[in-house]
């Protein structure tokens, strides 16, 4: 049986400065993306819940609940290039503080939307056969949303 596995390669990360008046799919589809350049590795995203174990008088064994819930962050690596119009948004908004929409387009085709907060943004020079190269962390502000088959193909 063939595999359904599928590469990253082809991914589009898009950033904005505007945010849905809805967290929904389409409070979305409307508002206007910038692609980002040069990116080459886009991290884990996703919630997670801290988990609260207590015990019952009458037994040793645990009783767990979810507890307190965070969207999480994300490392993005990319070339730095300053003339890119998406990597300025992103600098632009770690300078102000300011919460960005985020879309990641993946070619299964899913488009995941989530909106964040540049927490870090650092360059690495590096040596004489490196590229200088430019890494930030976003702290989501909100739980990733899927568009599923949102390519048509």
């Amino acid at each position: 049986m063939p595999s359904k596995a599928y590469t990253s390669a082809g991914t589009i990360l898009s950033v904005s400065s505007n945010l849905p008046d809805i967290l929904s799919v389409d409070g979305f589809d409307i508002i206007v993306f910038d692609d980002i350049g040069e990116v080459s590795d886009i991290g884990d995203f996703g919630t997670s819940s801290d988990v609260l174990t207590y015990y019952e008088v009458g037994s040793s064994e645990p009783k767990k609940i979810l507890g307190n819930k965070s969207f999480g962050s994300l490392t993005i690596r990319m070339a730095a290039i300053r003339s890119d119009t998406g990597q300025a948004i992103i600098q632009q908004a770690r300078k102000d503080q300011t919460e960005l929409s985020f879309k990641v387009t993946v070619p299964e085709p899913d488009i995941y939307y989530f909106t964040g907060l540049v927490t870090d943004y650092q360059v690495s020079v590096g040596g004489p056969d490196q590229i200088v190269s430019a890494s930030i962390t976003v702290s989501l502000s909100s739980e990733f949303i899927v568009e599923e088959d949102a390519l048509g193909i």
